[in-house]
C-alpha cells in the first residue's frame, strides 16, 4: 500500500505543493480518546468515496458520527493532509457541523496541516487551532489537463476520439487541448472555487470576497490567525482541549459561545413564538409584524450565543412557522430596508451561516438578483438614502 499514489485527475481541492513529491496513501487511523475527548484524524489526500488506499469523506464523517456515539468532552479533528478531489468536501464539512451541533458536541481542529479540501473540513470546527509550524489556507481548486497527442504521432500511433458532443472528448489524453478545452475546465474550476469560498467565509464568519483575495495562497502559524483562518495557537491536541470547558452550561445561562448548543436557540425561538402568539397578537394585525417581532428575537438570541465579532454562528433549521415568517419579511415590499436584513440575519442563523451584517446584504443581494433575472423583480434599485428603497443588486428594474 506504501507504493499507491493519488489519482491526480479531475478538479481537485489540493494545495499544489505537494504535487512535487509523491502523495502516497495514509490509510485510515482509529479515532482515540485524549483527555475525554475524542481525536478523529485525517491523513492525507483524501477522496470523496471510500476505498482501500486514501482516507475519504463518507470515512471521516462516520469517524464523527461513532465518536459523537460516546458523548465526549468534545470532538478533535486532527487534520494532517494537503486536501483532496473539489466534489464532496464542502457538503462533508456542512455534515460534520450539523452533527456536532446536534449533538451538543463542540467540534474542533488540530491543523498541522489543512489545505484546500482539508481546510474546508477543518473550518467545520467551532474552534481551530493552528501550530506555530501548522500550514493552512490552499483555499481553491484547480484540475490539470495533459495531452500525449504528440508524442503518439513521433511513436507513429493515430487515435480518433468519436464523441456526441465537442466538449464530451474534453481531458482525453489522446487529442490536443484547445482553447475552447482549456475554457471549459475554467468554468468548471471557477463553479466548485466559487462554492469552496462561500463555505470558508459562512463557516469562519469572513467578509465576503475575503477567501477568493487570498489567491489560494498559505498561511503559517500566527499569520493564519491574522488573516482569520484560524482562531488560536496551540502547541499539540491537549492545549486546543484544554481551552474548552469540561461541561456545557445550562441552557438558561449565559455561556461561552463553544457551549451553547444550538439547540438552546430553537428551543428559545420556538416559546418566544408560542409568547408572541399570546402577548402580540392583538397589536400584531398581520403576519409581516409576527415576521419581524420573530426575526428581532432570533437574531438577539444568535447574537448572545455567537462568538466575537460574530467570526462563527452555527445554526440548525429553526422551526417551520419561523421561517415562514422571516420569509414573508424578506419578500414583502413594504419591508424596510433594515426589517430585511435584520431577517436575513435570522434566516442565516436558521440555516447555520454567518449572521453577520454583510453576510446577510449578501443573501439579499443573491436573492433579489435571482428574482430579478426571473422576471420576478419588483423594488426599485437604490442608493439607500431613502429608507423606501429595499433592492440589494445591481439590475435594473424589469
Amino acid at each position: 500500500m506504501n507504493g499507491a499514489t493519488f489519482p491526480r485527475v479531475g478538479p481537485l481541492a489540493l494545495d499544489l505543493r505537494s504535487m512535487g513529491s509523491e502523495l502516497v496513501a495514509a490509510g485510515v487511523v482509529a479515532n482515540r480518546v485524549h483527555d475525554r475527548a475524542v481525536v478523529v484524524t485525517v491523513r492525507g489526500p483524501l477522496m470523496a468515496r471510500r476505498g482501500p488506499l486514501f482516507d475519504s469523506y463518507e470515512a471521516i464523517l462516520e469517524r464523527v458520527d461513532a465518536a459523537l456515539a460516546s458523548r465526549p468532552r468534545a470532538v478533535v479533528l486532527d487534520v494532517d493532509s494537503p486536501g483532496g478531489q473539489a466534489q464532496g468536501c464542502c457538503e462533508t464539512a456542512r455534515m460534520l457541523r450539523a452533527h456536532c451541533v446536534a449533538a451538543r458536541v463542540p467540534l474542533l481542529a488540530f491543523a498541522p496541516q489543512a489545505c484546500s479540501a482539508a481546510y474546508a473540513l477543518a473550518c467545520a470546527a467551532q474552534r481551530l487551532g493552528v501550530p506555530p509550524s501548522g500550514v493552512v489556507g490552499s483555499i481553491g481548486v484547480y484540475e490539470q489537463l495533459a495531452s500525449q497527442a504528440r508524442a503518439n504521432e513521433r511513436a507513429g500511433l493515430d487515435f480518433r476520439v468519436i464523441a456526441t458532443g465537442d466538449r464530451k472528448a474534453d481531458g482525453n489524453p489522446n487529442i490536443a487541448i484547445t482553447d475552447a478545452a482549456a475554457a471549459a475546465s475554467q468554468n468548471a474550476v471557477d463553479a466548485l472555487g466559487n462554492v469552496l469560498f462561500a463555505l470558508v467565509e459562512n463557516m469562519r464568519g469572513m467578509p465576503t470576497g475575503s477567501a477568493r483575495s487570498l489567491a489560494g495562497g498559505i498561511a503559517v502559524g500566527v499569520d493564519a490567525i491574522a488573516k482569520r483562518l484560524a482562531d488560536v495557537e496551540v502547541a499539540n491536541i491537549g492545549q486546543l482541549i484544554a481551552s474548552v470547558p469540561s461541561s456545557a452550561p445550562p441552557a438558561a445561562a449565559k455561556a461561552a459561545p463553544l457551549e451553547r448548543g444550538l439547540a438552546d436557540v430553537e428551543a428559545a425561538s420556538r416559546a418566544n413564538l408560542e409568547r408572541l402568539s399570546a402577548e402580540h397578537r392583538s397589536r400584531a394585525n398581520n403576519e409581516s409584524e409576527i415576521a419581524r417581532l420573530a426575526a428581532a428575537h432570533i437574531q438577539k438570541v444568535t447574537a448572545a450565543s455567537s462568538p466575537p465579532n460574530n467570526e462563527k454562528a452555527p445554526m440548525n433549521q429553526g422551526n417551520a412557522a419561523a421561517r415562514a415568517a422571516i420569509e414573508k419579511t424578506i419578500n414583502d415590499t413594504k419591508s424596510t430596508r433594515e426589517e430585511r436584513i435584520q431577517a436575513a440575519c435570522a434566516l442565516n442563523a436558521l440555516d447555520g451561516l454567518s449572521t453577520t451584517r454583510d453576510a446577510a446584504i449578501e443573501r439579499l443581494k443573491q436573492k433579489d438578483e435571482l428574482a430579478a433575472k426571473q422576471g420576478m423583480a419588483t423594488r426599485t434599485p437604490g442608493t439607500w438614502t431613502d429608507g423606501n428603497h429595499q433592492y440589494f443588486g445591481d439590475l435594473p428594474r424589469r
